[in-house]
This record gives C-alpha cells, structure tokens and sequence, in this order.
C-alpha cells in the first residue's frame, strides 16, 4: 500500500487510475487502523494489478481530511469519483475482508464493471 504524502500524490493517484482505494486515519497504532490495512493488504494480493491501493495520514495532511472524525474511513474511487465508503471496520480481519469485497462486488456490478479484488 503506498502511502501519500501531498495533494499533488493524492491527485495523481485518483486522476491517472481506474480503480485507487485510499484509506483515510488519524491513529496508524490502533486496532481499527491495523485491521483496516490488513484487510487491504488482502484485498491487494488478489486484486488486478491496475488497482492502486493508497493510504492518507490526515494528521500529516489534514487539507485531505474526510471529515472530522477520528475513525478510519475507505474511500474506493472509480474513474475519480468515490463509489463505495465505509467509516470504521470490524474487529476481525476475515470478516472485514469478506464484507467489503461483498460491498464492492455490488458497487461494481451496479457499474457494470469487472474487477478483481
């Protein structure tokens, strides 16, 4: 997963890919956090290999700040407009994992677009 580390990053990344997940936090040592990026990190090893998976520190780039919260949030981008959001996860990695990719798999299916993740 790579990690942004300015607005210019951040816009590249969403304008020059197809599919970018980015994963907003505020506390990477944390649970919730740790989760989260397992949970992509899966999602990446079975993913195409045009899906980029990114992830923001919003404490180092709070003008990136989805909100005010303090709760990871995914962000999954499709063509540069956000197309699935989930705010916070669940406890167990397998199962976070088995959900999202269920959100996603509608989200893209709704789309009519085939992606591997």
């Amino acid at each position: 997963m790579y990690e942004i580390s300015n607005q210019e990053e951040f816009d590249r990344a969403i304008n020059s890919n197809r599919v970018v997940f980015v994963l907003y936090y505020w506390v990477r040592k944390n649970k919730e956090t740790e989760t989260f990026i397992e949970t992509l990190k899966k999602l990446e090893e079975k993913s195409d290999p045009e899906v980029l998976f990114c992830s923001v520190d919003v404490n180092k780039l709070p003008a990136l700040a989805p909100n005010k919260g303090s709760r990871p949030l995914l962000k999954v981008y499709y063509d540069g407009k956000v197309v699935f959001e989930q705010e916070g996860c669940l406890t167990d990695v397998d199962l976070n994992t088995q959900a999202v990719r269920r959100g996603l798999r509608s989200v893209f299916a709704q789309l009519q677009v085939k992606v591997r993740f």
